[in-house]
Formats: C-alpha cells, structure tokens, sequence
C-alpha cells in the first residue's frame, strides 16, 4: 500500500474512534440525564439498609397490636393502630395490628413524619445488629418512594434511609452498628416521601397538588438478623461458633457466605435468637457450596423459650454433599417438641472433624403442611388386576410399636373422609388378614366396591385392642382399565380452534375444536333451594 494512502486511511480510522467515543459518551450521559430527569432531591438515597423476605426479632419495640404511642410530626394530619388496610396486601404484616399514618395534603417530596419517645426509659439496642421494620404505602406512579429512620439519644442522631415499594409489605433491616449510642435511645423518628420532582403531572392532574399515600408500619424490633442471606460485609448476622478453636465469619469473594471452620469433632454452629412461632414455620432450608467437611450429615438442634436445653430429642439431621446449592430441608415440624417460640437453632457435623468448614449461603424458615402422623407400615401397591375383576392391595407392617399386632384389614372410604378420626368398628372390612404382617396382600372384588375413585384405608389392629394406620390412603392407579370407551382421543382436521361460548359460533366459523370455560362457583349454593 501506497504510503501516503496508508496514513489517510490511518487518519480516517482515528477520525471515526474520536467521533464513535464523543457519540457514545453523549449518549450515556443522555440516558443518565434521562434516569435522573423525574428525581426532586438527588441527596435522598439509600444508605445504611437492606431489605429481605423475614423479620427474625431480638427486642420487640412496637407490634402495634395494641394502643398507638406515636405522635405526629412535619405533614402528619393523624395515625392509629388498624387491623386492615385499604390498599395491598390489606392485612397487618403481624399479629392483629399496624400502625397507620395519615398525612396532610402536601407535595409528594414533601417528608412526613411521626415519632415516638423513649427518653423515660431510653432503649438499649446494644446486642442488635439492625433495627428492622415491615413498611407499606399507598402507590402512585413508580417505584421512588423512601422510608428514613433517624434515631436520637439526646442531641446525637443516626439517620438510616431506604427505598420501598408500594402495595406490599417490605421488610427493612437499618444497619445500626455504626450508630454510637444504641445502648441509650430516647426516641425514634420515621418520615416518609415520594422522591419524584412531577415531571410530565399537570396542573390540575391528580397528584400535582397533593400525594396523600398513608403508611403502614408493623413489627418494629431489634434483631440480630438480616436475612440470613450473609451478604452485609463483615456481619455474621448474630451466628457464633462454638469456644473450642471454632471460627465463623462472613466473606463476600468471591460470593456472600458464612464460613464455619469446626474446632473439634463436636464443634457446632449456633444462630441468634430468631424466636418464630413454630405454628408457621416448620421447616429450615440451609443452602450453600464448597464443603469440606468429612462428615456426611448434619444434625440440626433447637431449643424454644419454655425449653432452652439442647438435647437429641429436638433434633433432626440431613445429609451433607460438598455442594448443597438446591438446599439441606431440615423438617423439625414433624416432631411434637417443635412447638411454641423457637428460640434458637444449631448445626453440628455428624462424625465431624477439627477443620472441617462448610459454606453457607442462606438459611431460611418456610412452611407446608406436613403429616405427622407415625404410621405402621407402607402401601406398596393399589391396582386392578389383569382380569379386571379384582383390585390388588399390597403392604407390610414395619413399626407397630410395643404391642404385637393382631390383624389388617383394609376399608374403603369417601374422598372427603377424614381416615385419621374415622370410626372403624363401625365399619365393615373389605377384607382382613392375620398372618404375614411383612408382606400381605388383599384381593378385593371390584364387584363389591361403590366406587373405584374412593380411597382404601389399611388399618392395624393391635393386641392391646389399639389401632394404627398403616399409611396413607391409597387410590387404585390404573382406573383406565375399566373404561369402556378405549378407542384414541379424536385427532383434530386442523389447528384452527376457538375457546367460545356458544357451539354455534364455532360450528359457523368452521373452527376443528373448541375449548369452552365452565364456572364452577356459579353452579355451586349454600341452600338446597337456589
């Protein structure tokens, strides 16, 4: 190439990079114009909070269930403790009350507040990590509502900010370790705003005037606790290890965990008080990755505020894989010691080594119904037999307890009947079985059967005269051997089909098939007489 062409077309290349960088920079600044245009104050972000699913409280200060103790401030027209709401989700977070806040009519930007004084006996915070909160508002537009604490001890204050959503219960963890007199506050303030300068609202349009959003607040308390999702740097969330040469300890890199080195062989992992009613939670879910433990299980302990002794009789254990992502489901509902508060829970690795760590992601309480009934054996099988003529039961008994068992018989029962509480001596057996308890078998007549969708109950019957379930109701899972209409579902001319209300229509339009919506509540009455 020609030199004197060959720094043209250098010149033309740096021409257009200079250009493409001066256009490119434009429009980033543009859409970062465009991203701040609706802002009124650019000062009000978030700063020192976090949000997250639960509220896991170490010192109550308000449930609202009770007399409303706050007063209004700046912009504040009244509040009281309610037990609904108007807008979503329309109930209290918890318990039977909240807080709501009334304001006057005043710009959205505008802050409201209400407060509440502890200076005759000033709150001590020290052992809490956050203060937490459930919040909601009313909505308007998007998104760009704030929530500020600002918290007293005389002249001193904190302020912690954060941003929440409308319609919704949206719990908020204030990061309060930085606050140098949590041991002696004398009062709490919140105030709240919509961070939204009016652009593109009209005089004369609803909301330019006024904003006048209520705010609800529920379950005020200290906690330990943000989460349980380990991603506050250098914050454990109130998790200690045991004194014997254990560590736990935050880390952010390269993901948000809770590292647990064990000490010793018996070293153990122990949460803060997390105190939930053990009637909505019953399972506690432990997710994470990079175990090196030797052990392959892992044994979960509570203790509750009637019963603060750890034992093995309130425990329940899991098995441990390196990588434990999809979660370890520890079910202590099932045990009839998981009752009342629960206080607090401990892991400890089963057969476990000094060194031994795992990594913990998150921990978290859920609850699904679960049956805790001990039954004596299993159902392995429930169908119809290759003639048709009979359905095959099959089972064995394997923990009837103390008492030897006497015999099985097998029950048919309605779909809506409640098998646990049902009166079996005044029923009449479809069959029953003396012998062979560790594998026996009913051959039922479907001839006898009322019907072949109903549940069959096998039911032991001890010597001592007592009686336990054997499992849980089985159904017979080949019904379709019966039918008497066995041809293949009809194939359609064409994908041309129509959800319609009237056949009719879709006859004259010419529709292959059809799909029609049947509401069942409108055929449904409280009374036999319409």
């Amino acid at each position: 190439m020609d030199e004197k062409l060959f720094r043209k077309v250098i010149a033309m290349l740096l021409v257009f990079l200079v250009t493409t960088q001066s256009v490119f920079t434009v429009s980033a600044n543009a859409a970062t114009v465009s991203s701040d245009s609706t802002v009124y104050d650019a000062d009000v972000i978030k700063d020192s909070s976090y949000t997250g699913e639960t509220i896991y409280p170490l010192t109550m200060i308000d449930d609202f269930n009770g007399t409303d103790d706050w007063t209004t401030g700046v912009n504040v027209k009244s509040s009281s403790n309610v037990s609904t709401i108007l807008n979503n989700p329309g109930t209290p977070y918890e318990g039977s009350g909240c807080l709501d806040v009334v304001p006057e009519q005043v710009k959205c930007y505008e802050w409201r507040s209400i407060d509440r004084d502890f200076s005759s006996q000033p709150l001590d915070l020290s052992d809490a990590n956050f203060l937490a909160v459930a919040a909601n508002i009313w909505g308007w537009k998007s998104n760009d509502f704030y929530l500020r604490v600002n918290l007293y001890s005389g002249s001193d204050k904190f302020t912690a900010t954060c941003p929440i959503n409308a319609n919704q219960w949206n719990k908020i963890y204030y990061d309060i370790r930085e606050c140098d007199f949590k041991d002696s506050i004398t009062k709490i303030e919140f105030s709240y705003m919509k961070n939204f300068n009016l652009s593109g609202v009209n005089p004369g349009d609803p909301g330019y005037d006024y904003w006048d959003g209520h705010l609800q607040l529920d379950e005020l308390c200290a906690t330990s606790a943000a989460d349980f999702d380990f991603q506050i740097p250098d914050c454990t969330e109130g998790f200690t290890a045991s004194e014997d040469g254990s560590t736990v300890a935050q880390k952010s890199d390269p993901l948000d965990t809770l590292v647990f080195t064990a000490g010793t062989a018996d070293s153990y992992l122990q949460s803060p008080d997390v105190n939930v009613d053990a009637a909505k939670y019953n399972i506690i879910k432990l997710s994470g990755t990079d175990s090196t433990a030797s052990a392959s299980k892992i044994k979960m302990q509570w203790i509750t505020s009637d019963d603060t002794d750890w034992s093995d009789s309130k425990s329940v254990t899991a098995d441990l894989d390196s990588d434990f992502s999809e979660g370890l489901e520890f079910k202590p509902g099932l045990s009839p010691d998981w009752s009342g508060t629960i206080k607090q829970v401990r892991f400890e690795l089963v057969n476990g080594a000094a060194n031994d760590m795992i990594n913990i992601d998150k921990m978290e309480f859920s609850y699904e119904e679960t049956d805790a009934y001990s039954y004596a054996g299993s159902l392995i099988s429930c169908e119809v037999d290759g003639n048709k003529t009979d359905v095959i039961l099959k089972g064995s008994i394997e923990s009837a307890g103390s008492a030897e068992p006497q015999s099985v018989s097998v029950y048919q029962l309605p779909l809506y009947a409640d098998e646990k509480s049902e009166d079996y001596s005044s029923l009449t057996a479809l069959g029953t079985v003396t012998t062979g308890f560790d594998s026996f078998q009913f051959s039922i007549p479907i001839a006898e059967l009322t019907d072949i969708s109903d549940k069959f109950v096998a039911v032991l019957t001890k010597k001592d005269g007592s009686t336990q379930l054997v499992d849980c109701p089985h159904y017979v899972t080949n019904p379709g051997v019966l039918s008497e209409n066995t041809q293949e579902y009809p194939q359609a001319k064409s994908i041309k089909g129509l959800q319609v209300q009237l056949t009719s229509d879709a006859e004259n339009l010419g529709v292959q098939h059809a799909a029609i919506n049947i509401s069942y509540n409108s055929m449904l009455t409280l009374s036999d007489h319409g």
